[in-house]
Formats: C-alpha cells, sequence, structure tokens
C-alpha cells in the first residue's frame, strides 16, 4: 500500500510520541532495539505500520 508523506510523518511522529511515555520500555532483540508495551515487543517499523493502518482506517471514515 502507498502512503503519502504527511501520512508518514504523522505516523513516525506518533511513535516517537508513544516512545516519551513511562509504560513503554527500550528492549534489545537480536533484530535491534524495539519497544515494550503491556508485555508486547514491537519494533519501531511495526509501530509505525500499525499507525500508518489507522490513520488509513480514520481516512474512511
Amino acid at each position: 500500500m502507498q502512503y503519502d508523506s504527511a501520512d508518514k510523518n504523522l505516523a513516525i511522529g506518533l511513535v516517537r510520541d508513544l516512545m516519551k511515555n513511562p509504560h513503554v520500555k527500550p528492549v534489545d532483540t537480536q533484530e535491534g532495539i524495539a519497544f515494550a508495551f503491556n508485555e508486547v515487543v514491537y519494533s519501531f517499523s511495526d509501530l509505525v505500520s500499525i499507525f500508518l493502518d489507522n490513520i488509513e482506517k480514520i481516512k474512511e471514515w
């Protein structure tokens, strides 16, 4: 799926803000640094993808 650059920038900004949350902890994985939230570990790119998917869903409303 093609995302527009404004949506990509928004998603990256949302992930950066999420990483500042005290409940989100950085963890070292074999793939590099990831982030644990509610005992689930997400890579930075996974989080960006989740936000991008949700941005697209919101646009469809």
